[in-house]
């Protein structure tokens, strides 16, 4: 909007009012999009965890990050760490990660449910909904007490191919580049649990897990269908964490469709063996074409096919 005011041409004034109307800026977006992170963050983990994602969104559009700020413009980036500055956050402590007040229930549950499952030779794989809960819950991991000694988190998360400028907003604290290696670390050996979003439910070669937990609700079966084939390690385990209001009908329809769509998939895979065994059968008749000249003759069968000889 400044930069609008000052260019004061017939364009920069209509685009102006049109901002006005719609009170809709770029920076008021990063903004509000922040605060709904925060919040969802908050319902997911806890307190720690919002405080921790607060600050580090802060600490990253302070750094400059080369790939983090392309196509920001510096006007942008002091505009919005001047809004930031008035968030009155302390800088969390790990310590505190003791106290259960600290995290929701729900990542309480989670974390009872890691360290149960825990075994020299682990490998697990977590689904969360939103690149942002990835960052985040592997941070807390990461330095929690009761899993910091036991697991070597990493994330995975889908990149944008954007061509458009500035599509990595504040609160994005993932870069692409970091989990270049992510892979073939958790195949080595070198990392043993994966926080990733849906972009590792098909299509990428993974090893086999024994623990695959869904964090959040899968979105249709599809995804549920495809992230319990992630679990074929033998004795490996599938868990979904879901709220009390979901019940347990809802589990037992996804695994009913699930049944209903093998049955099909079978039924298909019968057919097409049928139909291939039709079309290899090659039932001779006594019909053929020759042609003197050459001595070149087909012969004509019942079915589809027919076999040309010399």
């Amino acid at each position: 909007m400044i930069s609008l005011r000052a260019e004061n041409t017939d364009r920069s004034m209509a685009v102006l009012v049109k901002i006005l109307r719609k009170r809709k800026t770029y920076c008021q977006d990063q903004l509000k999009a922040m605060c709904s992170k925060a919040m969802h963050i908050c319902q997911e983990f806890g307190v720690w965890a919002t405080n921790y994602y607060i600050v580090a969104s802060i600490d990253k559009l302070k750094s400059k990050s080369t790939e983090f700020m392309s196509g920001w413009e510096d006007s942008e980036r002091h505009y919005l760490l001047g809004v930031l500055s008035l968030v009155k956050v302390e800088r969390v402590e790990v310590s505190t990660l003791g106290d259960t007040r600290q995290i929701s229930p729900k990542l309480e549950l989670f974390i009872d449910l890691l360290v149960r499952e825990s075994t020299p030779h682990f490998a697990g794989l977590v689904f969360v909904e939103q690149r942002t809960d990835a960052a985040v819950l592997s941070h807390l991991l990461s330095v929690h007490p009761r899993t910091k000694h036991l697991f070597e988190c990493a994330t995975f998360v889908g990149t944008s191919a954007s061509i458009y400028r500035k599509d990595t907003g504040i609160g994005d604290l993932i870069e692409p580049r970091g989990q270049k290696h992510t892979l073939d670390d958790f195949r080595n050996g070198k990392k043993n649990l994966i926080i990733s979003t849906s972009v590792l439910e098909e299509g990428i070669d993974m090893s086999a897990c024994h623990l695959v937990v869904c964090f959040s609700r899968p979105s249709n079966l599809k995804s549920f269908v495809q992230r319990r084939g992630r679990a074929r390690a033998r004795q490996s385990k599938f868990v979904l964490m879901l709220a009390q209001s979901d019940t347990r009908d809802t589990v037992a329809r996804w695994e009913e469709l699930e049944e209903e769509m093998k049955k099909m998939c079978l039924d298909d895979k019968r057919k097409l063996e049928e139909i291939r065994k039709i079309e290899s059968m090659m039932e001779g008749g006594d019909r053929r074409y020759l042609v003197e000249s050459t001595r070149y003759f087909n012969l004509f069968y019942t079915g589809c096919r027919f076999l040309t000889c010399y």
